[in-house]
């Protein structure tokens, strides 16, 4: 159905499980700069995982004159600096998070966080993993220091892959190789059967004390679903692969900090990258299916972040995670939680409901 079975070749194991731990601690004002060329998916990441650390964010987009500097492969195919631009605001107003960002432009690696107007605010640099950038943005630290300034707290995360193993990159887009996101189409949750998509898919808990012993999944994987269920299961260090959250509770907004070690002091936090998927509620996107097929195909535990709800995720997250790996929701409707394996059963009676939806342009 829909080529569900095609992206499910990709995925024969999840991310290995580890403890993430969660803080309500935000930054105040967090810089990130780059390109930003030909948009896509990891530039994506990078600034919604610092938006959802910090509270305001700088997006600093390198200059067209600057752009030719770096002498980039296919540098002839880089998009206009206006065009950049606009692709970054776009984004960022899908998000309605517009009152959220200041853009400036990029002439050099140094200045914005050094001497512009919003230097002396900054207290969050957000980079990738990427050994060059963060030698540089230890070089960045030691001229803030030098100028009287306060070193920024640095926020490493990993460069998302496709599903061939292959880091996400303009070059990539610029050379038209890249993977083309799945295109399974939109499908509307039908009122028939809103009973039977409630009813619990596995067994139902109180805590996550009650959870089969995680060391069990550790090479085919863990998913959770759900804020409040994610939240209790890193209350209770278990670890997890995948975690698909939208931010909210009982349709209220809540913000916390989510790093793969516990160390919020630190100068140098590492990040789960919390990739971002537009799903409003009561459906399953297509960008949706691309978004957890990403997530799955990753060398670190990932975040998918929802703008809209992530109730239904639940059957992309099944189909294609790898049979064997263990799926963990929150049950709003009994206040509980729910698992099961993920197997051949589990998915077919998802694939009966998903027939059942209406499918939408």
């Amino acid at each position: 159905m829909w080529n569900i079975p095609k992206l499910q070749k990709f995925v024969s194991t999840l991310p290995e499980p580890r403890r993430i731990h969660i803080s309500s601690r935000r930054f105040k004002f967090c810089v990130l700069g780059g390109t930003f060329d030909h948009m896509h998916i990891g530039h994506k990441t990078l600034i919604n995982t610092a938006l959802i650390f910090s509270e305001k964010i700088l997006v600093c987009i390198t200059s067209d004159d600057y752009v030719r500097t770096l002498r980039k492969i296919a540098e002839d195919r880089i998009e206009p600096y206006e065009i950049r631009k606009k692709h970054v605001v776009k984004f960022v107003e899908d998000l309605e998070a517009l009152n959220r960002i200041h853009i400036c432009t990029l002439e050099d690696p140094y200045s914005p966080a050094i001497t512009s107007n919003f230097a002396e605010n900054l207290d969050t640099i957000a980079v990738s993993e990427d050994p060059e950038v963060l030698a540089r943005t230890f070089k960045l630290n030691k001229l803030r220091e030098r100028h009287g300034l306060q070193p920024l707290t640095i926020l490493r995360i990993p460069l998302l892959r496709d599903p061939y193993g292959k880091v996400i990159s303009s070059t990539r887009y610029r050379l038209n190789d890249y993977f083309p996101p799945p295109r399974p189409p939109k499908l509307k949750l039908s009122r028939n059967i809103i009973d039977e998509v409630r009813r619990p898919k596995g067994e139902t808990i109180n805590s996550p004390q009650e959870l089969p012993d995680p060391e069990s999944f550790r090479k085919k994987g863990i998913v959770v679903i759900g804020d409040v269920a994610f939240q209790n299961l890193s209350k209770y260090n278990y670890p997890i692969s995948v975690a698909i959250v939208d931010f909210r509770v009982r349709r209220k907004q809540i913000n916390y900090t989510i790093l793969y070690t516990a160390d919020f002091e630190s100068r140098l936090l590492d990040a789960p990258p919390i990739i971002p998927v537009l799903n409003a509620p009561g459906v399953i996107s297509t960008q949706s299916w691309f978004v957890v097929l990403l997530a799955y195909v990753q060398r670190k535990p990932s975040i998918i972040g929802v703008y809209g709800e992530e109730d239904l995720l639940g059957f992309p997250a099944t189909l294609l995670a790898p049979n064997g790996s263990l799926v963990i929701y929150g049950d709003p409707f009994r206040n509980k939680l729910v698992y099961f394996v993920a197997d051949p059963d589990h998915k077919e009676r998802a694939l009966e409901l998903l027939s059942q939806m209406e499918k939408i342009s």
